[in-house]
């Protein structure tokens, strides 16, 4: 597995910071969030494979990135395709991943930050710490990215 650069984790953190952003009133007010959760971008790795229809590799062969994207309310797999990237007029898309094919929706954060998002899991009101959440996006992208049979 390739190791992310600084670029990516700025990115990523920035993603992040973003959607919190955007989103921190419904956080806020929902009645099914997990108080002891923020958001946070989880467990990200290089994706330059098949199965997003345009390419997935942007100029300086730039690859995506799939990962993780824990809030209060949710958990979910998140596609974020190369900076080079241009906003696609598809609101979602079958995405093919080394653990299966994955049903993502097209989410515009703010002007500049979109993504592709597919939510697993929607009440994560059982978990009791940062760190629970964290294992549970770590197992979650194992799956979705390791081949069936590797080992990790």
């Amino acid at each position: 597995m390739q190791a992310l650069n600084s670029d990516q984790y700025a990115r990523l953190a920035d993603v992040a910071h973003r959607y919190w952003q955007v989103h921190a009133s419904w956080f806020k007010s929902s009645p099914c969030r997990n108080p002891l959760l923020g958001v946070d971008t989880l467990c990200f790795r290089p994706w330059s494979g098949d199965g997003m229809g345009q390419d997935e590799v942007g100029l300086n062969d730039e690859p995506s990135l799939v990962g993780a994207l824990l809030t209060p309310i949710s958990l979910s797999l998140v596609l974020l395709p190369p900076t080079s990237a241009t906003r696609e007029a598809v609101a979602e898309r079958i995405v093919q991943l080394p653990g299966g094919a994955y049903a993502f929706n097209q989410e515009q954060v703010d002007h500049d930050v979109w993504f592709w998002r597919c939510e697993v899991l929607s009440d994560l009101g059982d978990i009791d710490s940062l760190q629970e959440g964290s294992r549970l996006a770590q197992q979650l992208v194992s799956r979705v990215m390791d081949p069936p049979g590797a080992k990790a």
